[in-house]
């Protein structure tokens, strides 16, 4: 079973602070969202949720007995929402998180779909092309003993095709559909923070995740220590684990936010000087929210640069293979003309 998404988190979120901070205990509110949720497992999870509390177990662990659904950020801050009685204003906190983590993973999906739309439509064209039209060409060119040997392949290749064209492209849908399945599989988590360059894109979001919620711990009144701790623990199996752990070790010896994160290769130049006055004037959290909208800032303008240049070599590179496949075709055609 998986997590609920950022934006599912946000909605669950949104309901249960507007509910409990109208003065409607946890448990009626738990079952007010139950009897309206349509998310399947949410609603097996908050049936859990109630017994466990009735049972008397507290907030805190019966969310924690359902870890496999939400988040382990979202778990560790009712523990600390327990703790401190802020139960109100960290589910606000929380609902925000979320929200912003749902925002910025959409602006990613909305700028990587029209890479991904041009790759599938030079897919169908090459197979209209090969299944389709060359077969006409090789028809009429059957009797022209003179054809080069990009011709004759070419039209080799569209023989195979337009023979085998069901055979192709249910290939082609498989392969689409397993390449869709291993991203959303859990194998995909371990692809993405090992092979290069796709852990630097995942590593870079990370950062940004990393700041926004260490940010909303310390906001939160979360001691430092406690707030690297948490992040330690729920940045396990992320591409930034290890930076993450050695932010915690260097903490450990030199008690300064600023000089650990940098060691740890955690904050650029701008963004240490940032944290260096934060920690010296006391403003830790809302510095850290500064910086967290720099790197959200820098990250979409580095994302906006890298499709601007994938989208016009995509299609470069469809209409070369289109003029290569027609020019070996038209030139034969050309040639038989010039000889009537």
């Amino acid at each position: 079973m998986k997590y609920l998404t950022s934006k599912e988190h946000g909605y669950f979120l949104k309901e249960l602070s507007m509910l409990y901070s109208n003065g409607i205990n946890i448990i009626q509110a738990l079952n007010m969202i139950r009897n309206r949720t349509k998310i399947k497992k949410l609603g097996r999870a908050i049936d859990n949720i109630i017994l466990n509390l009735n049972d008397g177990l507290t907030l805190y662990e019966s969310f924690n007995k359902n870890n496999k659904i939400f988040d382990g950020l979202m778990i560790y801050m009712l523990l600390i929402a327990e703790e401190s009685g802020q139960l109100d204003y960290i589910l606000k906190e929380l609902q925000e998180y979320y929200y912003f983590k749902s925002k910025l993973k959409s602006k990613i999906v909305s700028q990587i779909a029209y890479p991904i739309t041009l790759f599938i439509t030079m897919i169908i064209v090459v197979n209209i092309l090969f299944i389709s039209i060359i077969p006409g060409f090789e028809t009429m060119l059957s009797n022209y003993e003179s054809i080069s040997k990009s011709s004759n392949l070419i039209f080799q290749i569209s023989h195979i095709a337009s023979n085998h064209w069901r055979l192709i492209v249910n290939m082609e849908l498989v392969l689409g559909s397993l390449i869709l399945y291993f991203c959303v599989s859990k194998r995909f988590e371990n692809f993405k923070n090992n092979i290069f360059p796709i852990n630097i894109f995942y590593k870079s979001i990370y950062k940004i995740y990393f700041y926004q919620t260490l940010s909303m711990l310390i906001s939160s009144g979360v001691s430092i220590n406690k707030s690297i701790w948490i992040l330690t623990e729920i940045s396990k199996n992320t591409p930034i684990e290890k930076n993450v752990s050695k932010m915690n070790e260097n903490f450990q010896y030199s008690a300064s936010v600023s000089d650990s994160m940098k060691i740890s290769k955690l904050c650029s130049d701008i963004c240490y000087q940032l944290i260096s006055s934060g920690e010296e004037s006391g403003n830790l959290d809302n510095i850290l929210m500064k910086c967290y909208k720099i790197m959200q800032e820098s990250f979409e303008d580095k994302l906006k640069k890298i499709l601007a240049l994938i989208a016009p070599a995509s299609i470069i590179f469809l209409a070369s293979i289109i003029l290569s496949v027609l020019t070996s075709v038209l030139t034969p055609m050309f040639e038989v003309m010039n000889n009537i």
